[in-house]
């Protein structure tokens, strides 16, 4: 099993509006993409982030983006918090799905959307599967290979309290 881990780049024009505020607020760090759910229906979506920065500055960001229909903020201390939201599916984030939604791929969470415009992750699978989405990732988004290998990340075991 062998992985890549990208760093995209988005041009503004294409990237949701939370990212954008991401890299023009100094008030945010970063915002790490935890979980998802593309579900059946695809006119909508739920993702739960993990976001370091400014909860009220945040807050009023997200209330004003068009495709979220539902967000809920809980405060984890002074600088990060959790930010649950409901949305719905936007044109351009299908096309880029298109380019991972194939067998022998996993996305590993967390996805995680810099404060410098960029988004970082790892993808698993099978060689020619990897290779390929490379190439499948839509224009006008850049795709850099940070590292290429065996896949070998452990986790400590989570344990009852």
């Amino acid at each position: 099993m062998r992985y890549l881990h990208l760093t995209l780049r988005e041009p503004p024009e294409t990237r949701h509006p939370m990212q954008t505020f991401l890299v023009e607020s100094d008030r945010m760090a970063y915002e790490d993409l935890l979980i998802w759910n593309f579900g059946a229906d695809e006119d909508h979506e739920d993702a739960l982030f993990y976001v370091v920065g400014d909860i009220d500055a945040y807050e009023t960001a997200i209330a004003d983006v068009d495709s979220v229909t539902e967000y809920d903020l809980t405060p984890i201390d002074d600088c990060s918090f959790y930010s649950y939201v409901h949305q719905r599916t936007r044109e351009s984030d299908l096309a880029f799905r298109e380019a991972f939604a194939r067998r022998s791929l996993v996305v590993v969470p967390p996805v995680v959307y810099g404060s410098d415009g960029t988004t970082k992750f790892t993808v698993v699978g099978e060689d020619e599967a990897l290779s390929a989405v490379v190439d499948a990732v839509p224009d006008p988004i850049e795709v850099s290979v940070d590292r290429i290998g065996e896949y070998d990340r452990r986790h400590a075991r989570v344990s009852a309290g």
